[in-house]
């Protein structure tokens, strides 16, 4: 009877020992799953690594040696990595991507804030695919209008904007410009020009990219106050771009 009753006192005991048992290794499984589970990078970084990738890939087309040496040289660059839609004559929008500024004191880029444009058309020539949108910024001019309050991408008097092409890409009018566009496939093609749409910042995804929601895109670009190691791969690539272009010129 006593060891019956000890038995049976043991039994609740057990069980519970038994349960936390399996809750702790059901827990420990879980952890462990999700730390197997791949990196998924924000939905800002992602924007990043596309500029990235695009940037990589105009560079190393030979045929734009010469946009690539205008980018190194120039005072800041928007570069927007693909169109969200297309059509024949109307209504390209281009969505999202960053732009960065290059200190002239040191010769180095900026990390990246973000920009957005859309609602944006071409002309009759265009006809025109998905593909990268770069805006070379010529003049201290441009950066601080496209950091600090953004601008037309047509008919702006506040900047002077034109196309890069195979022919123009040297020409004198070319260096009038404030900004510069190479928007491929589009940019092959002479004689075409954007209509519409405005270049501006995206305070949101600068807050959520810093952690900071004082992370504004003029203390971004002009001030240099903010690093994210995720866009150094951006920033090394066009530091190293600007440093080999310009010991080319002075050969």
């Amino acid at each position: 009877m006593l060891y019956r009753l000890s038995m049976e006192s043991l039994k609740r005991p057990l069980i519970l020992l038994a349960l936390s048992l399996l809750a702790a290794a059901l827990f420990t499984a879980g952890c462990a799953s999700k730390n197997e589970e791949p990196y998924e990078p924000s939905s800002e970084q992602r924007v990043v690594d596309k500029a990235f990738a695009a940037l990589q890939k105009l560079g190393s087309q030979d045929d734009l040696e010469n946009l690539m040496s205008l980018i190194a040289g120039a005072k800041g660059v928007a570069i927007l990595p693909e169109t969200t839609k297309g059509a024949f004559l109307y209504g390209a929008q281009l969505g999202v991507g960053v732009i960065l500024g290059r200190d002239y004191a040191t010769g180095r880029w900026s990390y990246p804030a973000f920009c957005t444009t859309g609602d944006m058309s071409v002309g009759v020539q265009a006809g025109f695919q998905t593909g990268p949108l770069v805006l070379v910024l010529l003049s201290d001019k441009a950066l601080v209008l496209g950091v600090d309050a953004g601008f037309s991408l047509g008919g702006d008097a506040s900047v002077t904007i034109g196309p890069v092409t195979a022919a123009n890409i040297t020409s004198t009018d070319t260096a009038a410009k404030d900004v510069a566009y190479y928007w491929a496939p589009v940019g092959l093609y002479a004689g075409v020009s954007l209509k519409g749409g405005v270049l501006l910042t995206q305070q949101e995804m600068n807050a959520a990219y810093y952690l900071d929601p004082d992370a504004t895109a003029h203390r971004v670009v002009i001030e240099n106050k903010y690093t994210n190691p995720g866009a150094q791969p951006l920033v090394d690539y066009l530091n190293t771009l600007s440093t080999a272009t310009a010991a080319s010129r002075d050969e």
